[in-house]
């Protein structure tokens, strides 16, 4: 229980900062903040899973005042990014923004160190289910940052929903 209690803590505070935006900071992700401003940034998306691109579709959050996430923006078709995964090889590349970040593995000697997943009650078949993925920034304004992709998911598959959370800190 404690692996799955991580990476909902961090969504659980990233919630808290767009529920109450006075007391968030708002950055313009075109232009970051010098790096001794701010050590750790953090981007917030929701995903869902897109069959024309086999893919997963990123677009902005919402959370009411309970803090119950949602798609957020006009409609939920708004798409901001993607998360494309080549589970065979290995390989994961995000669009968000201007931004894309490539996956990596935690340890090359370790094929099992990309993909660390933690499902409810250690059931894979069973939601929420938490992918963290180990990802360095290789284009736009956060280039060179290196840190964590947390996806935490509500459903399986094909309609596979949820919360992605990206922490990167400074080169």
């Amino acid at each position: 229980m404690r692996r799955i209690g991580v990476g909902i803590g961090i969504v659980a505070m990233t919630l808290a900062a767009l529920v109450a935006p006075d007391r968030a900071t708002v950055l313009n992700a075109a232009s970051p903040p010098p790096e001794n401003e701010l050590e750790l940034v953090t981007l917030v998306s929701w995903f869902q899973y897109d069959a024309d691109a086999d893919a997963l579709a990123l677009g902005p959050i919402a959370a009411d005042g309970e803090f119950v996430a949602r798609a957020g923006g006009e409609g939920v078709d708004v798409k901001v990014g993607k998360a494309d995964f080549d589970l065979e090889d290995d390989h994961a590349t995000i669009l968000l923004g201007a931004n894309e970040f490539e996956g990596y593995p935690v340890s090359d000697a370790d094929a099992n160190s990309f993909w660390r997943w933690y499902y409810f009650n250690d059931d894979e078949n069973s939601r929420p289910g938490t992918l963290v993925i180990q990802v360095r920034a290789t284009k736009g304004p956060y280039r060179g940052r290196e840190g964590t992709a947390t996806f935490v998911s509500r459903g399986r598959e094909s309609d596979a929903s949820g919360i992605l959370a990206i922490l990167l800190r400074p080169a």
